[in-house]
């Protein structure tokens, strides 16, 4: 399974993105103006689609947001929510950290592709 986390408050794909992966994105008022769309004509999110916003003190801040929200984002997509291991994360809005690079690396996740617009996590 691949999921997005979407970490820039002002990404304008947010749609287009949920037509192909669930989605955890920053909640911005962008955001949820999509996301409140697709709730009304697609339903509540789940563990195989939809968009999940999560509150966060700096928008600014992506690499901690990201770092914070990897455990829901593995709690809800993961093993135990879908049968299957999160396969594949692509990260929007920051670039993979050495301290990305280890949180992520503690959920299964050792190949790192670097994006136009953040970059592509692969589990073994």
């Amino acid at each position: 399974m691949t999921v997005a986390i979407v970490l820039d408050p002002a990404y304008l794909e947010l749609e287009r993105l949920a037509e192909q992966m669930p989605i955890w994105a920053v909640d911005s008022a962008l955001h949820r103006g999509v996301a409140e769309r697709l709730w009304l004509t697609r339903g509540m999110a789940d563990a195989f689609q939809g968009i999940t916003l999560f509150k966060v003190s700096d928008e600014r801040d992506a690499e901690v947001n990201c770092a914070n929200i990897i455990g829901e984002v593995d709690l809800h997509h993961g093993i135990y929510s879908s049968g299957s291991r999160v396969a594949t994360l692509k990260v929007i809005g920051t670039k993979p950290s050495n301290r990305l690079l280890e949180e992520l690396g503690a959920y299964g996740f050792v190949k790192f592709e670097p994006t136009i617009d953040g970059f592509v996590a692969r589990a073994e």
